[in-house]
């Protein structure tokens, strides 16, 4: 895939923000639903616990308030709102007009549905938004696998839960903070990970992790020429991949516990790690971005 043009109006994040519902489920709590236990989770994903409950508009919205409250913009200045989610609350409409609505934001909004990959996806499409002329961008990252896992199969029900997370992207004269992208799609491997309409999240995570490490590398060696001198910052890099349509077999009939799961305005409040609202020592504003051509992310979204 192509590095960003010289020439080309680039963005920069100038707030972010993440929210979780309140519930929690800790590997403890999995070893009453199905044969597991701590520390096998621990050992093949790091992960001690997650976040179930809520819906992709709640969470968007406390997502993306938290970003347009950091970046100090003004909501009604935001031209438009892309929202990458693969659970949407609704086939129709898409979740993202309502979540503008409920911002009080006056702009376009979408969803853009690509899995794991849909937030890179949602960054690129930002950027060429702002080549095309937009000035501030709200794009949100927001999935609530809750309610497509089947929470019998510890194949999947260890690693998927409900969250989102959001940044405003403002644009500004110079390069900005996107050194280049590369997109991609294998709908031959969908088979490896999918959810049929109605049904759970079906998975090989061997094949899954094989394919994801293989693919890592390529992106970061074969595949990425930076178009600049070495970023005096760390880059942000990140590739997933998306899959497409193609023949796959029958969803699990297994039903989930999770389907009533309280949203984050409902649900008993959780104790959880406190936020902090200052500005990131790296993050960039407008007015750096021409001080800071070569403090650039690499977003790769193939994986």
């Amino acid at each position: 895939m192509p590095a960003t043009p010289q020439g080309v109006r680039g963005g920069v994040i100038t707030g972010w923000g993440t929210a979780l519902p309140p519930k929690v489920l800790t590997n403890h709590d999995l070893e009453g639903m199905f044969e597991t236990d701590h520390d096998w989770i621990v050992e093949r994903t790091g992960i001690h616990q997650r976040h179930v409950g809520g819906t992709t508009t709640d969470l968007s919205v406390e997502a993306g308030r938290k970003a347009i409250e950091m970046s100090g913009v003004d909501p009604a200045e935001i031209d438009t709102l892309i929202l990458a989610t693969t659970t949407p609350d609704r086939t129709v409409p898409a979740s993202a007009p309502g979540v503008a609505a409920l911002l009080g934001l006056k702009c376009g909004a979408f969803d853009v549905n690509a899995a794991c990959s849909g937030f890179m996806y949602g960054l690129v499409t930002a950027h060429g938004l702002i080549a095309m002329g937009a000035k501030k961008i709200l794009c949100i990252g927001t999935d609530s696998l809750a309610r497509i896992t089947d929470w019998t199969d510890r194949n999947t029900a260890i690693l998927f839960a409900d969250g989102s997370g959001a940044v405003v992207l403002e644009a500004c004269d110079g390069p900005g903070q996107l050194l280049g992208w590369d997109l991609d799609a294998d709908g031959n491997a969908e088979r490896f990970l999918y959810s049929d309409v109605g049904g759970f999240i079906q998975m090989e995570g061997k094949e899954v992790f094989r394919r994801a490490v293989r693919i890592m590398v390529d992106s970061a060696t074969s595949r990425w020429p930076p178009p600049v001198s070495p970023p005096t910052r760390s880059p942000w890099s990140c590739r997933t991949r998306p899959t497409s349509a193609s023949s796959r077999p029958p969803a699990s009939a297994s039903g989930s516990p999770w389907t009533s799961a309280p949203s984050s305005s409902t649900a008993p409040a959780t104790p959880r790690r406190p936020r902090s609202r200052s500005r990131s020592p790296t993050a960039s504003t407008p007015a750096e971005c021409n001080r800071a051509t070569s403090s650039s992310s690499s977003d790769s979204a193939r994986g």
